[in-house]
């Protein structure tokens, strides 16, 4: 009940303003405030209150309260400004604390956590702000899951090192802060060269934060260097592989950050080109032989293969390859990876027609569908 924000309903058959029933003389009960009656068991009344007993309705529960935080919040401002005032401080330094006492939004995003620290214990330090300042500036500072976790101990200045523990305990171990990290790294998808500036950025600050809480031991995570790798082009990682030849040895493996040192000049490169530069148009028809593959320089290890049609007639290429091949539609942006694709000499299939106008009319419910001719 106490979450109702209409809280009375028009009740044309008695007083009770929580239902429209009409009224019991045996169950009414009045708010000792605003002199309203209503059914005991609307008000959630279990009894009937005793002469002296005090009974408020859901509504003025609630101004009282909204009256009551109001009332904390103008006093915490008032000790605030007697502080200021006590403290004696001058334009320039008050000019310079008031610069600092800004922090950033932290609504418990475990990613976030290690900017917020940090910012909060420099400017704490650099403004030499006391408990009472620095718990004013986390109640403006903390939102959602954050702020409702240490909401109980905004009720004391003291309690401003037990806020950033517990903030730190619930959004800030080391493991979450990783993995919300990680997260974002692993939800690029790389499905062309354009995407290699997100992926660099997110390396980047994965690293940053890593670092500025020093935890650098989870940049050692040579599998995550793999899967990266891994989705990029061929051309990129067998380019990586010539890289990682300098940095490896008996002592050292690549890590994360030798990866995203290599990667990031590869990501300024991209974004110096132009914004409309899009991958030259490649058009392949898989009827087509072998010359179209060289046409192509699509390269790849040679495999024989063996092709059967009806009456056991079979052709056998001795020059066949397995080749990977990026394609795209004409008017689609993304791209997608074949990959095993088979190479032959000379397959000599009959070439297919497809009527976009004919298949409309044999078919209606495709009429509405742009199909070439």
């Amino acid at each position: 009940m106490a979450n109702r924000k209409l809280y009375f309903l028009e009740n044309e058959n008695g007083n009770c303003r929580l239902c429209s029933e009409p009224d019991d003389p045996k169950e009414m009960v009045r708010c000792d405030e605003c002199d309203r009656w209503f059914h005991a068991s609307c008000a959630g009344v279990l009894r009937l209150p005793k002469y002296g007993e005090i009974f408020t309705c859901v509504k003025c529960n609630d101004d009282k309260a909204e009256y009551s935080r109001v009332t904390k919040q103008d006093s915490t401002i008032q000790a605030l400004v007697e502080a200021l005032k006590a403290s004696g401080l001058n334009a320039s330094t008050s000019m310079k604390r008031m610069s600092l006492s800004k922090l950033p939004y932290f609504d418990g995003k475990p990613k976030d956590w290690p900017k917020f620290k940090r910012t909060y214990e420099e400017t704490s330090k650099e403004g030499e702000f006391s408990n009472l300042e620095n718990l004013n500036r986390l109640q403006h500072a903390l939102k959602g899951d954050a702020e409702r976790c240490v909401r109980r101990l905004f009720l004391d200045p003291d309690n401003v090192s037990t806020i950033i523990w517990k903030l730190e305990e619930q959004f800030g171990r080391p493991k979450q802060v990783y993995d919300d990290l990680l997260r974002e790294v692993l939800k690029v998808k790389v499905d062309n060269q354009m995407k290699i500036p997100e992926l660099s950025d997110a390396l980047e600050d994965m690293i940053t934060n890593l670092k500025a809480m020093k935890w650098e031991a989870y940049l050692q995570d040579h599998r995550l260097v793999d899967d990266l790798v891994g989705r990029l082009s061929i051309g990129k990682q067998l380019k990586w592989i010539d890289y990682k030849k300098n940095i490896e040895n008996a002592y050292q493996v690549a890590n994360v950050q030798h990866f995203s040192e290599w990667l990031l000049p590869i990501a300024e490169n991209i974004r110096k080109l132009p914004k409309n530069a899009e991958r030259p148009r490649q058009s392949v028809n898989f009827n087509q032989p072998q010359r179209m593959a060289n046409r192509l320089q699509l390269n790849g290890e040679k495999d024989p293969l063996t092709l059967t049609w009806t009456q056991n007639l079979s052709v056998r290429e001795d020059n066949s390859k397995r080749v990977n091949c990026m394609i795209r539609g004409m008017n689609e942006k993304k791209e997608h990876m074949l990959k095993g694709i088979r190479t032959v000499k000379d397959l000599q299939l009959p070439n297919q027609t497809l009527s976009g106008t004919k298949l409309a009319v044999r078919y209606p419910y495709l009429k509405d569908i742009k199909i070439a001719d």
